[in-house]
C-alpha cells in the first residue's frame, strides 16, 4: 500500500512538469517568441564574439570592431539567423533530419562589418596629426588601431582600404561563410551535434512517457484503493493525495519565479546571466507555470469532489450473514434457557 501511495504521488508530479515541458518546449514557436520579447537580439553582439579572442586575429574587444560587428550583424538579421537555426534543430530533434539542418548565409554580414570597420578606422585617422618622426604603416588591424599619429607617406584611405581587405579575410566569421551544424562546435573543437547525439533519443523516450506515466498514476490509484482495508478508506487516500499533489504544485508555480531568479543569479551560465538571458528564461518558466497551476488546480478539484461525493454517499449499514456459532439465543431470563436445557445435560450424564 505504501508503495502505490508512494508511486501515485510521485506520477502526479512527473504528469505536471512533463505536461508542461511538452506544449513549452514540443513547438518552437514558444521559444522563438520568448527570445523576441526578451529583446536578446537587441543586445550588444560584443558579448558573443569575445569569446573569439583567442583565435580572432583582430581585437574583438576593440570598442571600434564592436561597433562594425552591431553593423554588420543588426537585430533583424540575428533574430532571422537564429530562427533558421531553432527549426534545423527541432526538426533534428523530432527525427525528421539525421543532423541539425540549418544554412545561414554570412556572406552580406562580413561584407558590412568590413566597410563598417574600414569607414571607423578612416575617421579615426582623419583626427590625429601627423607623425613627426618617420615610420611605415602598419600591415594589421589592431596595429592600426592602435596609432597615435597619421604614419608619413601614406592616407587614411590607403589605410583603410587595407583594412577592409583584411577584415572580409578575418577569421571571425567562418572561411566559407556559412553557418551550420559543423560550424558550431565545443571548447575542444568538437561538433555540437555529435556531442549531443543522444538528444533524439530521449525526446522519444520523452514522448513515450507521457502516455506510461497516466497509465501507471491509474494503476497505483486502484492498487491504493482495493489494497486499503475497505474501497471508501481508499478513495480517500487517492482524494488527499491529489489535493496535497496539487497544492504543492500551485505553491511551486507561485514561487517558481523567484527561485529561478535566485538560481541564475547563484548558478546560471554567462549565456543566461546577461538581463535578456534571465528574461528569456523566465517567459519560458512562465508559460510552464500556467501549466502548474491549471494541472494542480485540477487534482486539487479532483480530489475534493471526491472527498465530497463520499461525504454525500455515506456508507450503508448492510445485513451480514454468518456461521452457526455466531447466533446465541437471545432472552431477557437466561434462567429459563438453563431449565431447558437441564434434562437435556442429565440424559447425556446418564448416558
Amino acid at each position: 500500500l505504501r508503495i502505490a501511495r508512494l508511486f501515485f504521488s510521485s506520477t502526479l508530479s512527473l504528469i505536471i512538469v512533463a505536461t508542461s515541458i511538452f506544449f513549452v518546449f514540443e513547438t518552437s514557436g514558444p521559444l522563438k517568441q520568448a527570445l523576441q520579447e526578451s529583446g536578446i537580439y537587441g543586445a550588444p553582439i560584443s558579448d558573443a564574439v569575445t569569446e573569439q579572442e583567442t583565435t580572432a586575429d583582430i581585437p574583438t574587444t576593440n570598442p571600434g570592431i564592436q561597433q562594425a560587428l552591431e553593423v554588420a550583424m543588426p537585430p533583424a538579421f540575428l533574430q532571422n539567423a537564429t530562427e533558421q537555426v531553432i527549426d534545423g534543430t527541432y526538426d533534428w530533434i523530432h527525427g525528421v533530419t539525421k543532423e541539425p539542418t540549418f544554412s545561414v548565409d554570412l556572406t552580406p554580414a562580413r561584407q558590412r562589418f568590413a566597410n563598417a570597420l574600414a569607414s571607423y578606422v578612416q575617421q579615426r585617422l582623419d583626427t590625429l596629426p601627423t607623425c613627426t618622426q618617420v615610420m611605415y604603416a602598419p600591415t594589421t588591424i589592431d596595429a592600426l588601431l592602435a596609432l597615435t599619429c597619421m604614419p608619413y607617406g601614406t592616407t587614411s584611405t590607403e589605410i583603410a582600404i587595407a583594412v577592409r581587405n583584411q577584415a572580409l579575410t578575418s577569421s571571425v566569421f567562418p572561411a566559407n561563410n556559412m553557418l551550420d551544424s559543423s560550424t558550431l562546435k565545443d571548447p575542444q573543437g568538437r561538433a555540437l551535434a555529435n556531442r549531443l547525439s543522444f538528444v533524439p533519443v530521449l525526446h522519444k523516450y520523452f514522448i513515450v512517457a507521457l502516455f506510461v506515466l497516466p497509465l501507471i498514476a491509474l494503476l497505483s490509484a486502484l492498487a491504493t484503493i482495493y489494497l486499503s482495508t475497505s474501497k471508501r478508506s481508499g478513495l480517500k487516500r487517492v482524494a488527499w493525495l491529489l489535493i496535497v499533489s496539487g497544492a504543492m504544485s500551485v505553491i511551486l508555480a507561485a514561487a517558481g519565479l523567484w527561485l529561478i531568479k535566485t538560481g541564475i543569479s547563484l548558478f546560471g551560465p554567462s549565456a543566461i546571466s546577461t538581463l535578456q538571458g534571465k528574461l528569456y528564461v523566465e517567459i519560458l518558466f512562465a508559460d510552464m507555470r500556467i501549466w502548474w497551476f491549471i494541472l494542480g488546480g485540477g487534482y486539487v478539484v479532483l480530489g475534493v469532489v471526491l472527498l465530497v461525493t463520499l461525504k454525500i454517499h455515506p456508507v450503508r449499514p448492510t445485513l451480514a450473514l454468518g456461521r452457526d456459532e455466531d447466533f446465541t439465543p437471545q432472552t431477557q431470563d437466561p434462567i429459563i434457557v438453563q431449565d431447558i436445557l437441564k434434562p437435556i445435560n442429565n440424559d447425556q450424564n446418564k448416558k
